[in-house]
């Protein structure tokens, strides 16, 4: 896991100028490569470490040139707020036929709103992982209520949910306890109209209420009374619910398009195995989890000579 290394300054006594880390996902490492990249030749001239070096004045390719040190200082937040504005009308971002502005606050803010308001359960690791020093400030000021955005959240759950089930309902095989049970019950759809059919089905098993959870690792045809993650009646416990919970759950399916992670998880775990100061309990842990992948993947049918070899 890769993290961003800085301070966090709120303008609150004790609080400002301290330490704080925060997960940068692959994205936002390759953005500090570029970054880095860029302003190489403005930190050698300088001998400073900062990323954000620009010329007091002026934009453009000229500025890389003949540069003098003392001509160079940190980008303000107003003029990357308005190099974001000129970047944004480059690319022709508009809404509502109206060119859409972009701020440096607003991708944090978006993203906040929008994992929060699906799982509300994330308050706390939200606040921690944005610097706020309270949970309500992070409800408050960054989530709130948005009824539009409740909607939209609730189509694409929906929508996500009924393309889950077409890939199960037209997948030639399944893993997982509940994979067999979909491949043995599901109908056969056949003829020109096959697609509409499994979209129809997709839908119709949605509208029934059954609660269908999507992860990387496979998919979770939710059932209270299976449950092994101790759900209750709206849903998987997010607390309990990991790969290896879901993967002796009879509530379990898996795909093709999930063997990339398991197979991964073999690989990881072979590693493991190999390392010669893990404890003999960790070393079973992990022998019990790479069982439980080979198992996933057998399930599925191997794919290539080298997934055969791992399984």
């Amino acid at each position: 896991m890769s993290v961003i290394v800085g301070s966090i300054f709120k303008r609150q006594p004790g609080y400002d100028g301290c330490p704080h880390e925060w997960v940068a996902p692959p994205v936002a490492v390759q953005a500090i490569s570029v970054l880095e990249a860029l302003s190489e030749p403005h930190r050698a001239l300088t001998a400073r470490p900062e990323l954000w070096l620009r010329l007091r004045r002026g934009n453009g390719a000229w500025e890389w040139h003949e540069v003098q040190p003392e001509l160079l200082e940190i980008a303000s937040a107003p003029r990357v707020s308005h190099l974001l504005r000129r970047f944004g009308a480059a690319l022709g971002l508009s809404h509502l036929d109206k060119p859409w502005r972009l701020t440096t606050h607003q991708g944090r803010k978006t993203f906040a709103r929008f994992a929060a308001l699906r799982d509300r359960s994330c308050l706390f690791a939200l606040a921690q992982h944005l610097g706020h020093r309270e949970r309500a400030q992070t409800d408050h000021g960054y989530v709130g209520s948005d009824y539009r955005l409740n909607q939209e959240i609730d189509a694409e759950i929906l929508n996500q949910s009924v393309a889950a089930w077409e890939h199960m309902l037209a997948a030639p095989g399944l893993g997982g306890r509940a994979g067999a049970e979909i491949v043995a019950k599901r109908p056969r759809f056949r003829g020109s109209r096959m697609k509409q059919d499994l979209r129809s089905y997709a839908r119709l098993l949605v509208d029934a209420g059954l609660v269908l959870g999507v992860c990387d690792w496979g998919y979770c045809v939710y059932r209270e009374e299976h449950s092994a993650c101790l759900g209750n009646a709206t849903g998987p416990n997010p607390a309990r619910r990991e790969p290896s919970t879901c993967a002796r759950c009879q509530n379990f399916v898996v795909s093709a398009q999930h063997r990339p992670y398991w197979l991964e998880q073999v690989r990881r775990s072979e590693r493991l195995l190999n390392e010669p100061a893990l404890p003999l309990q960790t070393l079973r842990i992990v022998r019990a989890r790479m069982n439980e992948a080979r198992g996933l993947l057998r399930a599925l049918g191997s794919d290539t000579a080298e997934e055969t070899d791992h399984a």
